[in-house]
């Protein structure tokens, strides 16, 4: 999921370090966030509220800039990284 995102252009902003990306548990299961271990969930609200990096969501419109500046594996950043 994690590569459809990327394609779409959505960015994932102060995604917890410790946390599985969508889509990267194992593949037979479908229990969404439910299948991530008690300190990645807990790692992942405490990032939706966190006071000065909270977690969001960004869509990068301009197909050109897509291309390349996030097309890595973990193209999660933190907010001092985008300009």
């Amino acid at each position: 999921m994690i590569v459809e995102l990327a394609n779409a252009g959505v960015l994932l902003v102060n995604w917890p370090e410790h946390c599985r990306h969508p889509g990267r548990t194992p593949k037979d299961s479908h229990r969404g966030i439910s299948e991530l271990h008690s300190s990645e969930q807990t790692a992942l609200m405490d990032a939706l509220v966190h006071p000065e990096h909270p977690l969001y969501f960004m869509m990068i419109d301009d197909v050109e800039k897509r291309k390349g500046r996030f097309a890595s594996d973990s193209f999660i950043v933190s907010d001092a990284h985008i300009t």
